[in-house]
């Protein structure tokens, strides 16, 4: 498989969820892996069989459905969804229950280049993320996809492998997703213009926050990195359990005085206590 093309593989962790992988729907997204057990059960059964795993694989080369809602994860195995998540069973009707038509969307965010995992369902989605752990995705809410996160609906699980990519890679990568970019744009009747570096602090606060390791600690409290809704990283000073009334009095003067800069790098900033 070209790397340089490859955006991300969702590997099958289960029998159910690679069944779905393989039926004709998902055709275009579909390859196999296979790889030798090292069990056996007798001393001569020296050549072990090989294993299929079935993968899936969103590429460069294929532009989604739509796209202004990126690859679309459901049950609805028309031109609304792009992968199938579950599979027409009529003597087991309740095999596809808790997948929505539209379940999860996977798109970028083409500010930052991150992946982005877009719940869509009232059943919700759930990601095992290795940066901010177990996220119960309600309707609405999004969340960065990382290497060796885990994505599960229902019965069906995935494990996500981004693909290293060497130099040489990385380039070519790098041109084929400014190609996809414009190509998507142009699409949506936008402009596409270089990749913007500055931070939409106009609805920077509505985005959810995990804090997931601690950068620095003082006399207010501590500083960690975050991460918000839509991949960026972000530093959060959190104050202490106990403030003194002085050490809180500063504090506010603090944000205070931060509230009156303007800055793409700066959020709306508030005081509070149960951060």
């Amino acid at each position: 498989m070209d790397n340089s093309n490859v955006i991300i593989i969702l590997r099958a962790l289960n029998q159910e969820t690679s069944d779905v992988c393989e039926c004709a729907h998902n055709e275009g997204f579909l390859f196999l892996s296979s790889h030798n057990t090292s069990q056996t059960s007798e001393p001569e059964d020296t050549t072990p069989a090989p294993i299929s795993k079935a993968s899936l694989a969103l590429t460069l080369d294929r532009l989604p459905y739509d796209a202004d809602l990126g690859f679309v994860f459901g049950s609805k195995d028309d031109d609304e969804c792009d992968v199938l998540l579950s599979l027409r069973n009529p003597q087991n009707p309740g095999r596809n229950r808790g997948i929505s038509r539209k379940h999860f969307r996977i798109d970028f965010n083409w500010d930052n280049e991150a992946l982005i995992l877009y719940n869509e369902s009232q059943f919700g989605t759930e990601l095992v993320s290795p940066l901010a752990g177990t996220q119960h995705l309600k309707k609405g809410n999004s969340f960065p996809l990382f290497d060796g996160s885990t994505i599960r609906v229902s019965q069906i699980a995935f494990e996500i492998e981004i693909p290293p990519r060497n130099a040489s890679e990385a380039e070519k990568y790098r041109e084929n997703w400014c190609r996809v970019k414009q190509d998507c744009q142009q699409a949506l009747g936008k402009h596409a213009g270089p990749p913007a570096t500055s931070y939409p602090v106009t609805v920077a606060y509505q985005r959810r926050v995990v804090l997931y390791g601690m950068i620095a600690q003082g006399n207010f409290g501590s500083v960690f990195k975050g991460i918000d809704e839509q991949g960026y990283l972000v530093a959060v000073k959190q104050p202490c359990d106990h403030l003194s009334e002085e050490s809180e009095t500063k504090f506010r003067r603090e944000i205070n005085f931060l509230q009156d800069l303007q800055h793409v790098s700066l959020w709306p900033l508030t005081f509070s206590r149960g951060y």
